[in-house]
């Protein structure tokens, strides 16, 4: 599937598709649920180049947390700190 985002981020990079952000996973506030989903410029939408870039950007980020971890993880074991 990562691999036919890509591709299709490539070929149609601006083709909208939904993609909707639930408002109680952006704030713990109430207030900002009721906001969002007031705001009329939100849109539950987002291009094919965006998302692919967004998801692949997380991933990696996500990827480099868990080598940092490794490693931090190897190196209290060797040196006992």
């Amino acid at each position: 599937m990562k691999v036919i985002g890509g591709l299709l981020s490539n070929i149609i990079p601006g083709v909208l598709i939904p993609a909707e952000v639930k408002a109680e996973h952006l704030s713990h506030d109430p207030a900002v649920f009721a906001a969002y989903i007031e705001d009329p410029l939100v849109r539950m939408q987002g291009s094919m180049k965006g998302i692919h870039d967004m998801l692949s950007k997380a991933s990696f980020s996500m990827d480099l947390d868990l080598i940092r971890k490794e490693s931090q993880h190897r190196t209290h074991r060797v040196t006992g700190c």
